[in-house]
């Protein structure tokens, strides 16, 4: 035999062993840039083997003989993928329930969060414990948002509160799960998105972007008005002259970067601006310098209002902080902890979402233009949330008459009250709304 006949011999015995390695690899669903979590595994459950169920309890004999376990819940089907909980419960199924602080890079002690935050920048801090029975729903978010935070040169402790409760109060952790941001040490505030794999990356990305966006046509602005929960975009058409106003801009979007859902743009060119500047009422603004800050909500409905700089009087930050809330918007479990943080009464509206709720909706905006910075205005779906636990929440027995009226109750801070002086069961009222 030849070298070169052994040579080839070789060559094929290597490609043979090479594609069986090939296929054996992909057949078990590894790829080099992949981690196979054998617990997100353990806690998913096939179609043929779900079990449709009401409350927690349900749950208990199938957790016990199905998967030979005692930690397991009655949860929607998106909970193996977004964290999010707010589905009808004829949709909800048995699941186990994921470890405690298994999303996060490294657990910490109030001791040694002071030398963590300053070997990391930008530290993600997320406060649960070991006693709170609905915080390991979300810890498939944390975990699974890790490796974008990981990009974007962000860490993230864990604090089990049980054990650190005065850090915790320091910090002004009253609920829990909570999540602070920490740069540099410095405490940045709550995260008051929700708590899903989609809202801390996207968070995650604004707090590590530029504070502000430059807007160079005018294409760029419209787009950039309609993009974001709120946008804040100031117009500028002489920088030179302005110095004082773009200062004060930068500096209100350098304090709120931190919120979850406010974004900031700067415009300097007049071109960019010219289709957007004038007196009649369509236009955005009437000249420069200008703030312009939009509500955007589903359904391409946009709110919107503007402030003529030379006219504050008052730090811009607080304008922007005031006028962010929208007028009326479907109350959810991601944007509840803001409402909740603004401290103000709030008006809840339960209606049908299949029905036609126009005339309900603007009665309710015209309460709310009103009220505006003295009480909040939200909706929600009634048929999702009737008959559900909370005592805040409508019974069973009202749900027919959504469409017909509205059920109207309002919310202050951990207590409920009847919007007007007569009886009401639980702190709940049905009339309509003029």
């Amino acid at each position: 035999m030849t070298s070169s006949g052994l040579s080839l011999r070789v060559s094929k015995r290597a490609i043979l062993l090479f594609a069986v390695c090939l296929v054996a690899w992909n057949a078990v669903g590894v790829s080099g840039n992949e981690e196979v979590d054998e617990h997100l595994e353990f806690i998913s459950v096939k179609l043929e083997d779900r079990e449709k169920c009401s409350s927690d309890l349900d749950c208990e004999d199938w957790c016990m003989q199905d998967r030979n376990s005692t930690r397991c819940g009655c949860r929607c089907p998106a909970y193996t993928t977004e964290g999010d909980f707010s589905c009808k419960s004829s949709e909800r199924y048995c699941q186990l329930m994921p470890r405690h602080f298994w999303g996060g890079s490294f657990n910490s002690t109030a001791k040694s969060i002071k030398k963590e935050c300053k070997k990391h920048i930008n530290l993600m801090v997320i406060f649960t414990a070991a006693s709170c029975l609905h915080c390991p729903d979300f810890e498939p978010a944390y975990r699974w948002s890790m490796a974008a935070m990981k990009e974007r040169g962000v860490e993230v402790a864990r604090i089990d509160v049980d054990k650190n409760k005065e850090f915790a109060d320091e910090h002004g952790v009253t609920s829990l799960p909570a999540i602070k941001f920490f740069h540099k040490c410095k405490d940045k505030g709550l995260f008051k998105g929700t708590h899903s794999k989609a809202a801390l990356e996207a968070y995650v990305k604004k707090v590590t972007d530029p504070v502000t966006t430059t807007l160079r046509t005018s294409q760029e602005v419209e787009a950039f008005s309609k993009a974001h929960p709120v946008s804040v975009i100031g117009f500028f058409a002489n920088p030179s002259g302005e110095s004082d106003e773009i200062d004060d801009f930068s500096e209100a979007a350098a304090e709120l970067q931190y919120t979850h859902n406010t974004y900031f743009a700067i415009v300097r060119d007049r071109n960019a601006m010219a289709p957007y500047m004038g007196k009649a009422d369509s236009l955005w603004f009437k000249k420069s310098p200008s703030t312009v800050i939009f509500r955007n909500i589903d359904g391409d409905e946009q709110e919107r209002d503007t402030l003529l700089m030379s006219e504050l009087n008052a730090r811009l930050q607080d304008w922007i902080m005031d006028k962010s809330v929208r007028l009326v918007d479907e109350i959810t479990s991601g944007n509840f902890v803001y409402y909740e943080s603004l401290r103000r009464p709030m008006l809840l509206l339960f209606l049908d979402k299949e029905a036609n709720n126009r005339a309900l909706l603007k009665s309710i905006k015209a309460v709310a233009n009103r009220y505006k910075g003295v009480l909040s205005c939200g909706w929600l779906d009634g048929k999702m949330y009737a008959g559900e636990p909370q005592n805040w929440l409508p019974p069973r027995n009202l749900t027919a008459s959504y469409s017909a009226s509205g059920v109207c109750l309002t919310y202050r801070p951990f207590a409920v009250s009847c919007l007007v002086s007569f009886p009401c069961t639980p702190a709940v009222f049905s009339t309509p709304i003029v």
